[in-house]
């Protein structure tokens, strides 16, 4: 076995960890605490809880537009926190729909 300090050692360990599905009990509760961060519930029924754009730090809830897609938003996922969802697809207002096993109608 390489030693930790050793080019490789702990790529395995790493590729493992990226390649794992996300551990979750949904019974447990939200996997994060959202409860200052949530957006209006009046959003529609297509905008997925975890979408977050940049600007809806900066300016609230009204800073961004979750029901369509901007050329020059930056969106986000608060289940990956990145941009590509868990299932590793990007994320947005158009692609963070019901048909995708992460999504969450608010």
């Amino acid at each position: 076995m390489p030693r930790a300090n050793e080019p490789g050692a702990l790529s395995s360990e790493v590729d493992a960890l990226l390649d794992a599905e996300p551990e979750h009990d949904a019974s447990a509760g939200p996997i994060y605490d959202a409860e200052s961060i949530e957006p209006e519930a009046d959003l529609g029924a297509d905008v997925c809880r975890h979408l977050r754009c940049k600007m809806f730090y900066v300016k609230g809830r009204d800073g961004c537009d979750m029901t369509t897609s901007s050329t020059t938003a930056q969106y986000i996922c608060l289940r990956s926190q990145q941009v590509v969802g868990p299932d590793d697809a990007p994320v947005g207002p158009g692609a963070c729909a019901a048909a995708r096993r992460c999504f969450e109608e608010l």
